[in-house]
């Protein structure tokens, strides 16, 4: 979004609250937008925490190339780091 096109949305926003049950409405949305925002967030945690468990202990977790890179797939667009060419590894 564009620096433009948040001014113009913060601004809708602004002149729909003009009633108590309008605000109520709007800070009820954007609670439940940031909830689910957090859970996604959260989810990407606990599995990049997953990758780096099975990871660290490879010895112990011998069939788990599959659904490393299963996760590490599932949340390509999330990482500071490309993981393409890891996961074409674990794939094989």
């Amino acid at each position: 979004m564009t620096y433009e096109e948040e001014q113009r949305f913060l601004a809708a926003i602004r002149n729909y609250c003009s009633t108590a049950e309008r605000v109520d409405k709007t800070i009820r949305y954007a609670v439940a937008g940031i909830q689910l925002e957090s859970e996604r967030i959260r989810a990407h945690a606990v599995d990049m925490e997953t990758v780096a468990s099975l990871s660290l202990n490879a010895r112990m977790y011998k069939g788990s190339k599959k659904f490393i890179a299963n996760l590490l797939e599932k949340h390509s667009g999330m990482n500071a780091l490309r993981w393409d060419d890891q996961i074409k590894e674990l794939r094989k």
